[in-house]
């Protein structure tokens, strides 16, 4: 019986636009090497020779081997191909081979092989001698896990995926089932058209996270799920995937990814030349899910080959500031590529627009959108990537990227560029809003995003109010940790005998954050540079040299977030008083009746990297663990500081912000605890990615 594969349609030119349109002194601690928390037992699958055997298998609607069109074209038939191989395998580990000679859509397969007395069965198509193994963290052991390979290259196909792409899976019951098999891929659907269509060699996706390469599959009886999260030192992933060959116009293409998420990707398209184009680039979030297809329609490519030119530098508004207060001005950040060469400004264009997206979906920056100007400005490198150090500033391996950005091969605490006064002296040269006099460059935070694939990221501010930010691509999912051990208590002295071990319930009650780069964009830039927050987390042997905070009163202040004092702190408005003193740092009743979030807020030791002798208003936020969560503190300094910058009230260290007027506007939610993240189909997140220590706290300059 011929059955029917569907697709999901997604109106793809409504999401893919022409490139050539604009889319869009602080005690420093060691930082260890990253740590792997996995560890790896191989399993060697058993072969023993058993009794011939036959099942029969086809393909679920959204999965195929091939695909076969009617003549009038309007229906595609799901078939097995002619000598199409599957391996069963038990939870034993013995497997069996089967093949069928004839395909079909439910073809016969021969299979010879042995089982054993198993509880489950899983099979792959492909055949491979795919790697199996377990896989432990913590206290928690997976198995079995298979090592799949999602090609980096892939043969273009008319009407289909290149033989032996589509990984997909079956979790029979037993032998005597009909094996009906599920992709454990997603699939990309698109045509060309044009005159230039018989010239394109190569076609390649690239996105803003992982989508081929080295993965792994933990298989349990209800299906496989995509570890996407877990990768070792030697795992190798590819933000790209290549469909070569020879192309027709009007005619169906696939390429086959891993499930992912992608913040923005491009469609690349080289000649025999090797001249590429970019033409097609969307800068939105967008799922891939596992079993289904996602059809970008007819993609024109017009005069893209004839029409080659060098790439425009002129700056993109990403954002542009409106219905602001009367006598308001716009709030104006810029961002910068470093690293990044003419070749890479669509891709570097495309990262900006994921890093942004991610800042502006983070409260209060989503709600104050409006207030800003954002212009992402182009400058090219000579070579990709970014100078790498001992650890130390030394340079050990040089690139030569445009602003010298540079850090050590595995630490964090010397990143820098080889001159400042080059970064600050391109915008003010280049920044509109500083050249109609709207702003100065001590007004304006900088963003530079580098392209490098190394974990990494810090802040650079001054007390008169000059800021840039470094953030690389790191190229892997990240997590990080809440301190496992903390203060005794909110007054704890500082010894060895007032600190505890965090409770496993504490914990579980703030929840583990993973992400990736934009993740400590929104840190380093959002939290540091922007709103000049000081960290929160805290290191257990790292303590204060002294007990008062200077840079609150910077021209500028920093560490407002931050108390030198228990009993006097920046938000004792938001606390319970009793005559006049705090009580027991317990948030005010009004507030907790107005919103039940708000009675997160208090008075908890450690921050400013120190256990002892500092003091936040929550336990958890964006600037311990990376989650795109502000705390109320937090969110009140980030709008007080829009204001400023605004000119809503005066920019000194003197005017504070009305909190009634922050009330107004204010959103508590906390992605991580108060709603549940939803994953891709088919990837699990139920191992999170290995954990990387904490970034260095900023880097503060008195001026």
């Amino acid at each position: 019986m011929k059955t029917r594969f569907w697709a999901l349609l997604l109106g793809a030119l409504a999401v893919l636009s022409c490139e050539k349109t604009a889319v869009m002194e602080v005690p420093v601690p060691e930082v260890q090497a990253e740590p792997d928390p996995w560890t790896v037992i191989p399993m060697k699958a058993k072969f023993q020779p058993g009794e011939p055997s036959t099942v029969v298998a086809s393909f679920a609607p959204e999965t195929r081997s091939h695909i076969e069109m009617n003549e009038a074209g309007n229906h595609a038939s799901v078939v097995w191909s002619p000598n199409d191989q599957f391996i069963l395998y038990a939870d034993t580990g013995y497997y069996s081979i089967y093949t069928t000679t004839t395909g079909g859509a439910d073809a016969e397969f021969s299979g010879y092989g042995y089982l054993g007395s198993y509880s489950f069965l899983y099979g792959i198509y492909p055949y491979k001698n795919w790697w199996k193994g377990t896989v432990t963290y913590g206290d928690e052991t997976y198995s079995p896990v298979i090592e799949v390979k999602i090609p980096e290259e892939q043969v273009a196909t008319v009407g289909s995926v290149a033989e032996g792409v589509n990984i997909s899976f079956v979790t029979p019951e037993s032998t005597s089932d009909h094996f009906s098999f599920h992709n454990l891929l997603s699939l990309v659907k698109f045509q060309l058209s044009g005159s230039l269509v018989s010239q394109v060699k190569s076609v390649t996706f690239k996105g803003t996270s992982d989508v081929a390469g080295d993965y792994f599959v933990y298989v349990t009886k209800d299906g496989p799920e995509l570890l996407s999260s877990v990768q070792f030192q030697d795992t190798q992933r590819s933000r790209t995937v290549t469909l070569s060959g020879t192309f027709e116009a009007d005619k169906d293409y696939y390429i086959a990814l891993a499930p992912c998420q992608q913040a923005g990707f491009q469609m690349i398209f080289a000649n025999e030349d090797g001249s590429e184009t970019s033409t097609f680039t969307s800068t939105m979030n967008l799922a891939f899910p596992r079993s289904q297809i996602l059809d970008f329609g007819t993609l024109d490519l017009g005069n893209a080959f004839t029409d080659a030119q060098e790439p425009s530098y002129d700056p993109v508004a990403y954002n542009t500031a409106s219905n602001l207060p009367a006598g308001a001005k716009p709030v104006t950040i810029a961002v910068l590529p470093d690293g990044y060469t003419a070749g890479e400004m669509a891709q570097y264009e495309m990262d900006a627009y994921a890093g942004l997206n991610a800042l502006f979906s983070t409260e209060p920056y989503k709600s104050y959108r409006n207030y800003f100007n954002v212009w992402i400005f182009k400058v090219a490198s000579n070579e990709s990537g970014a100078n790498i150090t001992d650890g130390n500033g030394n340079i050990t391996t040089a690139r030569d990227c445009y602003f010298g950005s540079y850090w050590g091969a595995s630490s964090y605490n010397d990143m820098d560029v080889l001159n400042e006064n080059k970064v600050y002296n391109y915008v003010k040269e280049n920044c509109p809003d500083i050249k109609n006099g709207i702003h100065t460059i001590y007004e304006v935070p900088i963003l530079l995003l580098i392209n490098d694939g190394r974990y990494g990221g810090r802040a650079h501010s001054w007390s008169d109010g000059r800021t840039f930010c470094q953030v690389p691509m790191t190229d892997r999912a990240l997590s990080w940790s809440y301190p496992s051990q903390q203060a005794k208590d909110k007054k704890a002295t500082q010894s060895s005998s007032n600190t505890v071990d965090t409770p496993s319930a504490e914990i579980e009650a703030l929840g583990h954050n993973s992400g990736d780069w934009r993740n400590v964009l929104v840190h380093e830039f959002g939290g540091h540079s922007i709103a000049r927050l000081g960290d929160e987390y805290w290191y257990q042997s790292s303590d204060p040299t002294t007990y008062s905070i200077s840079s609150h009163n910077w021209d500028v202040p920093f560490d407002l977030n931050i108390s030198a004092s228990y009993s006097y702190t920046p938000w004792d408005y938001l606390l319970k008083t009793n005559h006049g003193s705090l009580d027991s740092g317990e948030v005010r009743d009004d507030l907790v009746t107005t919103d039940p979030n708000y009675g997160r807020i208090g008075v908890f030791q450690g921050a400013d990297v120190s256990m002892f002798n500092r003091w936040r208003s929550e336990k958890i936020s964006c600037m311990i663990d990376n989650r795109f969560y502000f705390s109320t503190l937090q969110r009140y300094l980030i709008v007080e500081r829009i204001m400023k910058l605004a000119g809503v009230i005066a920019n000194n260290r003197f005017t504070r912000l009305s909190w009634d007027d922050f009330f107004l506007h204010d959103v508590t939610t906390d992605p991580v605890r108060d709603q549940v993240n939803s994953s891709v189909k088919g990837v699990s997140d139920r191992i999170p990615p290995r954990e990387v220590p904490m970034l260095p706290p900023p880097d503060l300059r008195e001026q």
